[in-house]
């Protein structure tokens, strides 16, 4: 007799042996108890988790002897013809094959008849997604209202291609993915049943290759056994399937959290050697990240992490050393350098690089770090130095000894001294008043950029303006007005502004440059220049200041 794999032999054949599917094997069972079943049915999900199993147990249960049952017996001519697949009741049809109109017209014509054998006549669909539009369109009468005898059952990988007439008459049943753990144990079953010695690592590897299918885990399952004979060894199911242990994803991301791309190079050329696939093995170190993260922010990681229990513990120990926003930055910096690997001629270059790119990856500090570190370096400014503009200073590296130049002294008024020999009031207070005008109303503060402050007092001060647009504006009534009142309210008593014309020679302010031959102490420069110091390791050269009047 020839061999038959796995898939098939541990192929399930009734309800209970159904694995991962108890809600939708239930609701049918319960459906059939209470002869309450559809005429139509949708079984959609991933591939091998069971839909066309299910729906042949379906077919089974109904036309068995003892029948309709939920649970067949397996033993009458109708149960062993429609598991050997040679019942003349029960029809599977390839939907990519019989995909046109004729196909379905054909089927139209056979409904009619009533089952030869058995109570119905069951048409199984699989992959019916692949029909034509007027093949569904053939199909939807027949299918709203069919023979009593006759019972659909469609399967599909892709229900969003089914169109939604199809959709609104059949009860669709939505077969999930099957949790790693009930792999596992199927695969225990399997494997004591068929005289197969390996390790739960090993069974756990396959199960997570297999992605949640059922049947691809028992194809796995005979291919390692196929290669290594009835003693599966972890090594040779990395050879196989072109898995990386868990040991080995525990000591890469050590290494990366460790910053050690020394380290990790030599690990990249050693799996290399070993004919690892490296584009397989950076999705590894990907989902490892990922799992990371998980288990430090999930209180029950199990739910969510496929690993046996010893994993989640090793993983549990090595995510309580590492910060959320390093593994965030790792993942994203791997996930960048495996997209590149899709389209890169050199793998093992992006990869080596990507992986020294990700170990020197710089943390970001925190937005309210920043935020504090900013608000008490404005609390260190003097206020005249916040509200006026800072002085101009080149600062240069030390390379050297630093030689004095001679500069030439220009014999200017001191920003704080009233010109024109007024007194009381000074520039600074000025400066103040300019400064709230420009917050509360700039449109207005613009009309002063050709004043220039001619005198000051305590009860107010005289701007010069050229004749033009802007010394009309300031001069009108509600503009002094406004201008007066904002000055009283900055300096705390009544203020009163005079506007005088400019002469020709005297239009617009004319800044004066002041250099000052002798240099500071650092600790004698104002608290910005000194924080300059502090970061670049200066030296103050010269100072330029610019005075700017009105």
């Amino acid at each position: 007799m020839s061999y038959q794999v796995l898939a098939r032999k541990w192929r399930p054949q009734v309800f209970e042996d159904v694995v991962g599917q108890g809600h939708i094997t239930r609701t049918l069972q319960n459906a059939i108890t209470t002869k309450r079943l559809a005429h139509a049915f949708l079984f959609s999900g991933p591939r091998g988790v069971g839909k066309t199993t299910t729906a042949r147990i379906l077919a089974k249960a109904l036309n068995c002897s003892e029948g309709p049952t939920p649970t067949p017996c397996g033993k009458c001519d109708s149960c062993r013809e429609t598991t050997a697949g040679m019942s003349v009741d029960v029809i599977e049809i390839d939907g990519a094959s019989n995909r046109g109109i004729e196909h379905i017209r054909e089927l139209r014509e056979a409904v009619k008849y009533a089952p030869t054998r058995g109570k119905y006549k069951v048409y199984v669909i699989d992959e019916v997604h692949m029909l034509t539009n007027e093949a569904f369109n053939a199909l939807l009468k027949t299918l709203e209202e069919p023979p009593p005898h006759v019972l659909f059952i469609f399967a599909t990988t892709e229900p969003q291609k089914i169109p939604a007439t199809i959709h609104s008459r059949c009860q669709r049943y939505g077969f999930k993915r099957i949790p790693l753990s009930e792999i596992i144990d199927q695969l225990k079953k399997i494997a004591a049943a068929e005289g197969i010695t390996v390790t739960d690592e090993g069974l756990a590897m396959i199960a997570r290759a297999a992605e949640g299918s059922m049947r691809d885990s028992q194809s796995l399952l005979d291919q390692a056994v196929s290669y290594s004979g009835m003693t599966v060894k972890n090594e040779d199911l990395q050879a196989t399937l072109g898995a990386v242990a868990q040991e080995k994803l525990l000591q890469f991301a050590a290494g990366l959290l460790s910053r050690d791309s020394g380290g990790l190079l030599k690990q990249i050329d050693g799996l290399l050697e070993q004919g690892l696939d490296m584009r397989q093995f950076l999705a590894g170190v990907v989902e490892h990240i990922r799992n990371l993260m998980v288990i430090k922010i999930t209180k029950d990681p199990g739910r969510i992490v496929e690993l046996p229990p010893a994993d989640i513990q090793n993983l549990q120990q090595q995510a309580s050393g590492v910060e959320s926003d390093q593994l965030l930055l790792l993942f994203d910096s791997l996930s960048k350098t495996l997209d590149e690997m899709r389209w890169s001629p050199h793998q093992r270059f992006t990869v080596e690089m990507g992986i020294v790119k990700a170990c020197h990856i710089t943390p970001l500090r925190p937005l309210a770090e920043v935020l504090a570190r900013m608000k008490e370096f404005e609390s260190r400014l003097t206020p005249g130095t916040a509200l006026s503009a800072p002085a101009a200073v080149g600062v240069r590296e030390q390379s050297g000894p630093y030689v004095p130049k001679t500069a030439a002294v220009s014999h200017q008024p001191r920003p704080s001294e009233a010109p024109g020999g007024g007194g009381g009031a000074t520039t600074d207070e000025w400066g103040r008043v300019m400064s709230a005008l420009k917050a509360k109303k700039p449109s207005l503060a613009s009309y002063f950029t050709q004043s220039k402050l001619l005198n000051t007092s305590d009860t107010g001060f005289t701007l010069g303006f050229p004749a033009g647009f802007q010394r009309d504006q300031v001069e009108k009534q509600e503009h002094r007005d406004y201008i007066e009142q904002i000055a009283g309210e900055v300096l705390g008593r009544k203020i009163q502004l005079t506007i005088k014309p400019l002469g020709q020679g005297e239009a617009g302010p004319s800044p004066a440059r002041t250099k000052t031959p002798a240099k500071k102490k650092p600790e004698e420069q104002p608290p910005i220049v000194q924080d300059a110091l502090r970061i670049f390791g200066g030296e103050v050269i010269e100072t330029d200041q610019t005075e700017e009047e009105g």
